[in-house]
């Protein structure tokens, strides 16, 4: 229970924080306004789904420190591919099948 309560309250702060820097001027808005967290934000759901893989349920045989680099990259890599060839089809296919008729 403490644990989901900690999780909530940092999820919470944690948007309040950044709902309040787009605000107001400055680095961290240059930095949330820039296309590179720009192209990141439109595949934050891909890889959501690939880090947990990667990063989230396994151990590293590695060791972290040499291991991460390799992950973080492979995720952005797959994530960059899921995003384009099969998220963005399947969101044309929904629009175009959803769409009314003219």
């Amino acid at each position: 229970a403490r644990g989901t309560w900690v999780t909530t309250v940092h999820g919470v702060l944690s948007a309040a924080l950044l709902a309040g820097t787009l605000w107001m001027a400055g680095p961290v808005r240059r930095v949330l306004a820039s296309g590179a967290a720009r192209w990141l934000g439109a595949l934050s759901y891909s890889l959501y789904l690939w880090q947990q893989p990667l990063l989230v349920t396994r151990e590293p045989s590695w060791g972290w420190a040499r291991e991460l680099p390799w992950a973080l990259g492979l995720t952005l890599a797959l994530g960059a591919l899921s995003y384009f060839l099969v998220e963005r089809p399947v969101l044309r296919w929904r629009d175009r099948v959803l769409s009314p008729p003219p």
